[in-house]
């Protein structure tokens, strides 16, 4: 009998920790809404000889019900100087929130962790990678 009560405790106290830590792991998603703003960074276009260039993008609108965002982007050595990618599927939010931007070209995958936001994708001919830090003012 005293085993069992010794045993139903431990089966209590690890499920009252398992909650506890799972709603610790909820705590540490990333809102959507902290996408939104500037960034600026480089972009690194990866052909024969790799080419890079000061980057601008801007978060300028996140659905959180359509579950997509949408961007501006600027790159002056870049054949395209400027573009618009919306309705960019969010594909993960938690400890970084994860998108996809769909293209002629094929997918553009971002990662943002909070401060700063990475890309990879493929333009017009060449794979590229972004690397911008969010502009605070």
């Amino acid at each position: 009998m005293k085993t069992s009560n010794v045993l139903s405790g431990v089966v209590v106290v690890f499920s009252l920790f398992a909650a506890s830590a799972a709603r610790c792991e909820d705590n540490n998603q990333l809102p959507l809404d902290s996408l939104l703003g500037k960034y600026e960074g480089r972009m690194q276009i990866h052909n024969a000889w790799q080419q890079e260039s000061d980057y601008q993008t801007e978060i300028v609108s996140v659905d959180k019900s359509a579950n997509t965002v949408s961007l501006v982007a600027q790159c002056q050595k870049c054949t395209t100087k400027a573009w618009k990618r919306n309705n960019c599927a969010i594909t993960e939010a938690q400890k970084n929130i994860k998108f996809t931007c769909k293209t002629k070209f094929g997918d553009e995958e971002y990662i943002f962790n909070g401060e700063s936001l990475k890309a990879t994708g493929y333009g017009p001919g060449n794979p590229f990678t972004i690397s911008v830090r969010k502009v605070v003012k």
